[in-house]
């Protein structure tokens, strides 16, 4: 898809295995399109031309110059190109929000998102299992930021890789450069560098503050941070592994939860540890247990009853909406009051692992 100077909505589309010079999936020049429910996927940014051939930039979604698009509640995987796997902006002003980024490749910078020369919001996504390749160094396993302005608020950056080609790569989480911006409420872990500079952040001559984030379990000999060329650099209110300078920063493990949401469990010392009496992180509280329904801890012939009187009887909604989509086809609905009865009187399978 192509948009030049104008402003659709574009939602609840499937965009698929198409490939462009720039932007595999979705193109924007001084465009201002809202982008909603779409499932954007194994897109190519690349041209055949010869001794002109190789990989470009943007594969899921190009936002370029002028373009103030609105981004928001896509799943965005496994696209593969130059710069920016998920989304590329340059010289532009983007919304980024409540997407789902994971799967994509980039050969340089920006594993699942890569704003140059620009000014976004990135807020609310799961950016997560993106990688960048860095055949002469690679940089932004997750997210990379270039001449960039804007705030990360209340994302989840985790399990984003690079390399393992060049020993000057950097920032398996994040990477900014000649930037200025504000991270707050950000959950920043599991990312991998296998050699190079800082695996959660790489801060390279930017000004920078953090406040209220977890940086922690991220894989990677340079630490959980790194920076360069006497960057500002202001941590605040943060859980950092191994420690960081600031005011009431703590090292501490933050107690994830163990389905991978990157919640936190009750007992987690990120709670009501952060700036003005807030939790620190992106995840939320409470770990999910997928099937209960009701809340009472356990899955059992109470969270059939209770689906049943909440989809036909108008009762209470559940406990979780997260624990009640059994079958996992993204809805509440028959299907799931039919799941959970055929697991427990029937023998049948049990609720699917992806549930939260």
């Amino acid at each position: 898809m192509c948009c030049i100077d104008a402003g659709p909505t574009i939602s609840d589309n499937i965009i698929t295995r198409n490939q462009a010079w720039y932007g595999g999936g979705i193109y924007c020049l001084r465009a201002q399109p809202v982008l909603t429910r779409n499932r954007i996927l194994q897109n190519w940014a690349k041209h055949d031309f010869g001794m002109w051939s190789g990989w470009t930039n943007g594969p899921g979604v190009y936002c370029d110059t002028g373009s103030n698009a609105v981004i928001r509640a896509n799943f965005i995987a496994g696209n593969r190109g130059s710069n920016g796997g998920g989304i590329y902006a340059m010289c532009s002003s983007p919304i980024i929000e409540n997407n789902t980024i994971t799967l994509d490749t980039a050969i340089d910078f920006g594993g699942g998102i890569f704003c140059q020369h620009s000014q976004a919001t990135i807020r609310g996504n799961v950016v997560m299992l993106n990688h960048v390749l860095g055949y002469m160094g690679g940089f932004g396993g997750g997210i990379a930021c270039d001449s960039f302005s804007g705030t990360l608020d209340s994302n989840i950056v985790a399990g984003n890789s690079i390399g393992p080609y060049d020993n000057t790569s950097g920032g398996g989480g994040l990477h900014f450069r000649l930037s200025n911006t504000i991270m707050r409420n950000n959950t920043v872990t599991g990312n991998v560098v296998p050699f190079g500079l800082g695996l959660g952040l790489d801060i390279d001559t930017s000004t920078l503050q953090i406040i209220n984030t977890i940086i922690w379990g991220d894989n990677c000999p340079g630490g959980e941070i790194s920076t360069d060329i006497i960057p500002f650099l202001s941590v605040a209110f943060s859980d950092v592994e191994g420690g960081w300078s600031g005011v009431n920063n703590f090292d501490a493990d933050p107690l994830f939860c163990p389905e991978d949401s990157y919640r936190l469990q009750v007992n987690s010392p990120c709670i009501g540890a952060g700036q003005n009496g807030g939790d620190v992180g992106a995840g939320g509280i409470g770990c999910y247990l997928c099937g209960d329904i009701n809340g009472d801890g356990a899955i059992n012939v109470g969270d059939a009853v209770y689906i049943v009187n909440y989809l036909f009887r108008s009762g209470p909604p559940p406990a979780s909406p997260e624990t009640s989509d059994l079958n996992c086809n993204g809805t509440l609905n028959i299907g799931d009051a039919v799941y959970i009865v055929a697991y427990i009187f029937k023998s049948g399978p049990a609720p699917c692992a992806d549930c939260p």
